[in-house]
């Protein structure tokens, strides 16, 4: 299978592997986390070609759904994630 890879930051580690057959894998931390099929990831290849390192990682995550949605301060406050007295 022939492939071109990026690696991804030390916070992420998010990783691309585009196969032969014209599809593109993502990995994280090595765990294959998304397919994008062939249809895609054409567009999604010159997008990512585009990006700088950090982007490409922020790209990769919200394709993958291990994005933050904004919500964890509030998720703080919730009753069960008080710490207790």
């Amino acid at each position: 299978m022939g492939f071109a890879y990026r690696g991804g930051m030390q916070a992420e580690h998010f990783t691309w592997q585009h196969c032969k057959d014209g599809r593109l894998e993502i990995r994280h931390r090595g765990l294959l986390a998304a397919v994008v099929p062939v249809r895609q990831a054409a567009g999604l290849l010159q997008k990512l070609a585009r990006l700088n390192e950090a982007e490409v990682q922020r790209q990769l995550a919200i394709l993958t759904g291990n994005y933050r949605r904004g919500n964890e301060r509030a998720a703080s406050g919730h009753a069960r994630n008080r710490q207790a007295p």
